[in-house]
């Protein structure tokens, strides 16, 4: 018998659902519900799989774990808090690829329209039509982090007549097909690029090659008037440099949905600039109502199929972290 946590804040209904899956599996299991604060040592101890996340000490008291689904797209947080190297882990990607590259468009369009300026000329009775707009159909948009998400807004991007340039850790192989971009590069190409487009996305994940990519000197290299928007990892992008090139005009604006550190302190210079938008890490949160039907949609799959002793899917090479 398997036994199973399952770490997720569900409700009663919920947890009968997850209990129903497992009927008329080959491998029988018992299933543990709880959180990071209601679960023990002893409670995970002996446990063979877990669903959802865990505080580092109670990953660390399980003696034997084969799989782990992570409820997550970006894997960087929980590769850092175990070791992996004989636990297969599972990731959600493909569940938040609506909500993001939505909530991308919506920042992208907003930045681009001076949506952002006029809430504030708004919030002071002023009636002032004095903002730069750009337009998607004359605009060359970088998608930094051309995976699940990026290419998902990039497709939304190009149906709104975007010029979409991919960009992604590895040169394309030849044959490759990525409908979605006009263009595909690997990050080697970043630097030439930059100057070339309107607008960077970033949708990266964590970790160290990634980590302040976007510093001071590649925020220069991008064109005067640009924008960039990050909903990947917020350590991503150097803050203290962005806000620096904001307040001096070299940038048009930025959108922050995710920041170093999160949440980004009250105190932060970036909350008071009239040229950024920022929004809570939400993005990919549960908000929309059907991102949470497709992340069970992936517990179930890769449930059924771990009792089975079937193949998994989005196994994370955690090495990488994706």
């Amino acid at each position: 018998m398997k036994k199973i946590i399952v770490s997720m804040n569900l409700s009663p209904e919920q947890q009968e659902n997850i209990r129903a899956l497992t009927e008329g599996c080959s491998q029988s299991c018992q299933l543990v519900f709880g959180n990071g604060t209601t679960l023990t040592a002893e409670d995970v101890r002996d446990a063979d799989a877990l669903i959802g996340g865990l505080p580092a000490e109670l990953l660390n008291a399980i003696e034997h774990f084969e799989w782990h689904q992570i409820t997550s797209a970006g894997a960087d947080a929980d590769v850092r808090k175990y070791d992996y190297s004989n636990t297969v882990m599972t990731n959600a990607g493909g569940a938040y690829d609506l909500s993001v590259s939505e909530h991308m468009v919506a920042q992208t369009m907003a930045m681009a329209r001076g949506i952002g300026a006029y809430v504030l000329q708004q919030s002071a009775h002023c009636w002032d039509r004095n903002q730069r707009v750009i337009s998607m159909e004359e605009s060359r948009i970088m998608v930094l982090g051309a995976g699940k998400i990026g290419s998902r807004y990039a497709g939304k991007i190009k149906a709104l007549g975007g010029y979409t340039i991919g960009v992604k850790r590895t040169a394309p192989a030849e044959g490759e097909s990525f409908p979605e971009y006009d263009e595909m590069h690997s990050v080697d190409e970043l630097d030439a690029l930059l100057p070339t487009v309107d607008v960077v996305a970033m949708v990266l994940p964590g970790g160290d090659a990634t980590t302040h990519i976007m510093d001071e000197r590649r925020l220069r290299l991008m064109k005067k008037g640009a924008f960039i928007l990050n909903v990947g990892r917020g350590t991503a992008i150097d803050l203290d440099a962005l806000y620096k090139v904001l307040s001096e005009g070299h940038l048009g604006g930025a959108a922050l949905d995710v920041t170093e550190p999160e949440p980004l302190p009250a105190d932060s210079p970036l909350w008071d600039l009239k040229n950024i938008i920022i929004t809570p890490h939400s993005a990919g949160n549960f908000g929309l109502s059907s991102t949470f039907d497709r992340l069970m949609k992936i517990v179930a799959r890769n449930l059924r199929s771990y009792l089975n002793g079937e193949a998994l899917i989005n196994i994370v090479n955690t090495k990488l972290g994706y």
